[in-house]
């Protein structure tokens, strides 16, 4: 059943053991939809707009309690539950273009230099754009969408695709964070000089003070100065203070680099705590020198070390903002380093992928060692085309990242065979493949070719069918006949593809139907499908019969035969 989360808990288990006596006496097979909406995230961890980690191990978590439900309804057996794999973030939304929209852009391509056509050329190739895409801030969570946009620049017309945003969203972020460290040291700097001047002018009420020589006025005056270099002093501590966050935040944002880079990028961070180490263990060397001239009445010689300190602390802040501005300088630019800007935004889909793969591995892994032969099978539902992981392409990487998943885990935790262990996964993790969602390609311009596509695409990995109609834009769930999607050619499409129609595994999903029209929606799918009146598919099919007035068993008459 197709209801929110918290409904779902307030079945007792009692109920799903029933409904499984139930399938037995009628010869029935039941399955399960997963929750979809409140009461839990979708299955890599976004919520209301929000990614976290944390999202993610509660919704892993309520669907191993969901898997327990299904292994309720029957536990001899391997009762599929059926997951979404998106909610409502936005993946990759693309649109097919007319062919005047594709006769524009190829008038506006005609405009651009050639680095900008060969930007846009892959767009005009495919006869179709991507409008926007779903990022999401690896460091908040948080989601938003980015368009595409043809800017009109005094030097010609700019093509600014996501990904383009993406790339130059990602280096300001880094410029900003980079130049806010570089302000702090500025500041520093600053702080340090005046505090050195201070240091100055109190030596003489220093001395002063240890001969008791100094007048009340004096003794003020004294008292002013320490103060003054006590908050500056605090002020430095503060200024450290940030620049040590910043840059152990510089260095974690590294960590989200792809793993071949993550080698050159530690020696990098070696080298700017090495430079920055060796700067600072110089300047403690000055503040022993002087510690240790504290006692001493040599004050000609104190002055000299206070100005040679004074200038080396000058020059030294001038030698950590170089050193720190050529190394973190270099990243993104081509060089020795040759180390790119760490990305703080990624694509919804990335990450998306990402984590369903560990929910999914997760889950089915916890399952199994608890219910063996008679775990329930997880089968992952696709949803709207441009949300994340939409597409066939998409589902069909996540389904293969988390059976290799899967895999590992047989493999190195229960001893198991990887042959075995391959036929386990592809047995227990699939695909529920809805033709009226994928029909919703529609509203991006794509047609039935683009659809069946996608259908002969996933194929080999579906597990169940739900069946459902609608127009293309809305998610009406009609029965079947009554929209645009190409039910019966996707049905022949999975054949040849390997799909077996078995008692269970194809779902009419017309709920849309009833509560418009106050009538049963599931004559109207077994006239569609052409279906017999009875078991033994002898004559009358449903479609000329079902209408018909008569005595029992002859027509539909005054109950359903």
């Amino acid at each position: 059943a197709l209801i929110y989360a918290d409904l779902f808990e307030q079945v007792p288990k009692q109920h799903f053991k029933e409904i499984g006596r139930l399938t037995k006496l009628t010869g029935a097979k039941a399955s399960i939809h997963g929750p979809i909406e409140r009461g839990i995230s979708d299955l890599a961890g976004f919520e209301q707009g929000r990614w976290s980690e944390l999202n993610r191990r509660d919704a892993e978590r309520k669907i191993s309690y969901f898997i327990d439900r299904a292994h309720d309804l029957d536990e001899k057996g391997n009762t599929p539950i059926n997951f979404h794999i998106n909610t409502n973030i936005e993946g990759e939304h693309w649109r097919k273009l007319n062919d005047e929209e594709l006769a524009n852009l190829k008038q506006q391509s005609s405009k651009m230099n050639e680095h900008e056509r060969e930007v846009i050329r892959p767009y005009i190739e495919r006869g179709e754009i991507m409008e926007r895409m779903g990022i999401v801030d690896l460091e908040t969570g948080q989601y938003q969408s980015i368009p595409s946009e043809i800017k009109h620049y005094p030097g010609g017309d700019v093509y600014l695709t996501p990904e383009r945003r993406l790339n130059a969203l990602n280096e300001s972020q880094w410029d900003q964070d980079r130049l806010r460290i570089f302000e702090y040291q500025r500041q520093k700097a600053m702080v340090e000089e005046r505090k050195s001047r201070l240091a100055t002018q109190l030596l003489p009420y220093e001395y002063g003070e240890r001969h008791h020589v100094l007048s009340d006025p004096e003794r003020k005056q004294r008292e002013a100065l320490r103060q003054q270099v006590e908050s500056l002093n605090s002020h430095v501590s503060e200024l450290d203070k940030h620049i040590h966050v910043g840059l152990n935040d510089l260095y974690h944002r590294f960590s989200y680099l792809p793993k071949e880079e993550k080698p050159k990028v530690e020696s990098f961070f070696k080298q700017i705590e090495k430079d920055y180490s060796k700067l600072e263990t110089e300047k403690r060397e000055f503040e022993s020198r002087l510690n240790a001239l504290k006692d001493s009445k040599d004050t000609e010689k104190k002055v000299r070390i206070i100005s040679e300190y004074e200038g080396r602390i000058e020059e030294q802040n001038r030698e950590q903002d170089s050193l720190l501005q050529s190394r973190l300088n270099s990243v993104g630019q081509p060089g020795s380093s040759n180390i790119p800007v760490p990305a703080k935004f990624i694509p919804t889909n990335t990450l998306a992928k990402e984590k369903t793969v560990d929910t999914v591995s997760n889950a089915i892994y916890d399952s199994y060692k608890k219910y063996r032969e008679y775990t329930p099978i997880i089968t992952i539902e696709n949803y709207w085309y441009n949300r994340t992981l939409g597409t066939a392409s998409e589902l069909k990487d996540v389904i293969e990242k988390s059976r290799d998943k899967f895999i590992d885990k047989l493999v190195k935790n229960e001893g198991m065979s990887k042959e075995t262990a391959k036929k386990t996964a592809e047995k227990l993790i699939g695909v529920t493949w809805d033709v009226g969602h994928i029909n919703m390609m529609r509203s991006g311009g794509y047609d039935e070719k683009k659809i069946l596509a996608e259908t002969k695409e996933i194929g080999p990995y579906v597990k169940q069918l739900h069946i459902t109609d609608n127009f293309g834009f809305n998610d009406s769930h009609l029965p079947p006949g009554m929209g645009n999607a190409p039910i019966k050619q996707e049905i022949e499409e999975l054949k040849k593809q390997g799909f077996k129609f078995e008692k269970g595994n194809l779902i009419v999903e017309a709920g849309g139907w009833f509560p418009q029209f106050n009538e049963n929606p599931h004559p109207y799918a077994m006239e569609y499908f052409n279906s017999p009146l009875y078991t033994y598919k002898a004559q009358p099919n449903w479609y000329n019969i079902w209408e018909t007035q008569g005595p029992y068993s002859l027509g539909y008459g005054d109950i359903l035969p």
